[in-house]
């Protein structure tokens, strides 16, 4: 089985930086006791004419 999802992984700011990429964390370690194994990231790019600052990725991930 093959699993797709996108998690902010960043931000400009520092302290949203860090809180993001423990969620990010967190979320990816919850799925890898449930037997899911990373198998691919991809860095999705941000839209020059937003204002969000925030930093996306696409984990790809394998049962």
């Amino acid at each position: 089985m093959k699993k797709s999802i996108v998690l902010i992984t960043g931000s400009s700011s520092w302290w949203k930086s860090k809180k993001y990429r423990k969620e990010s964390f967190l979320t990816l370690m919850r799925l890898k006791k449930q037997n899911w194994r990373l198998y691919k990231i991809e860095e999705i790019a941000p839209n020059p004419y937003s204002i969000d600052t925030k930093l996306y990725k696409k984990y790809h991930l394998i049962k």
